[in-house]
């Protein structure tokens, strides 16, 4: 999760890459009220490793808390005593199939079995699925099927022979980039002899 996740109230100090300080972030204020507060854990940052938690807004991480400090209110308080509190994973390159093989794995399950595993946010393969994601018609259904996803995702649309005048339609349409598969030959259209 980036730093611009974070609600400021005030500049804050930064560290040499530009992401704000961990000691700036103890001077972060929470909501008066957030939904969840994760306290005594042990944090893992790309700076440090400390005791404290987070206090969690509308899904987003809102406070990083260093030390035993309570805030106001919560709807939700997790005593994570004994646990590891680190960032989520991103994994950039799953096959969940959809639409067209979702038999072989799908958004549903594909996405619980990522949470499961820490995983918070994927970026979906173009080229497993039939019809594959080469062209707006079949990013409309790849859309449609990861409305099932319980965790955040992205989408790679196919770059294959015969496509490229399909390219700025899958940009306009939210792919995060292209995804050519060396041995896709021919017309390109994805696995299509694959069952």
């Amino acid at each position: 999760m980036s730093s611009s996740n974070f609600q400021r109230k005030r500049p804050v100090a930064r560290d040499r890459k530009g992401n704000p300080s961990i000691d700036a972030m103890t001077t972060f204020q929470g909501t008066a009220m957030c939904d969840l507060f994760v306290r005594n854990a042990t944090v893992v940052t790309e700076e440090r490793t400390f005791d404290g938690g987070i206090s969690v807004s509308n899904g987003r991480i809102d406070e990083l808390v260093v030390g035993q400090r309570e805030i106001a209110a919560a709807r939700q308080i997790i005593d994570a005593s004994g646990l590891l509190l680190l960032p989520g994973l991103v994994d950039a390159h799953v096959h969940f199939s959809e639409p067209g093989r979702g038999h072989w794995e799908g958004f549903e399950t594909g996405s619980r079995a990522a949470a499961a595993g820490g995983i918070t946010t994927f970026v979906e393969m173009p080229l497993n699925a039939q019809p594959a994601t080469i062209d707006a018609a079949a990013l409309v259904m790849k859309k449609a099927a990861a409305k099932q996803s319980h965790i955040d995702y992205a989408l790679w649309g196919g770059l294959v022979d015969d496509n490229l005048d399909d390219l700025a339609d899958l940009r306009r349409g939210g792919v995060v980039g292209f995804y050519r598969e060396r041995h896709c030959r021919g017309g390109g259209r994805g696995l299509a002899g694959a069952t």
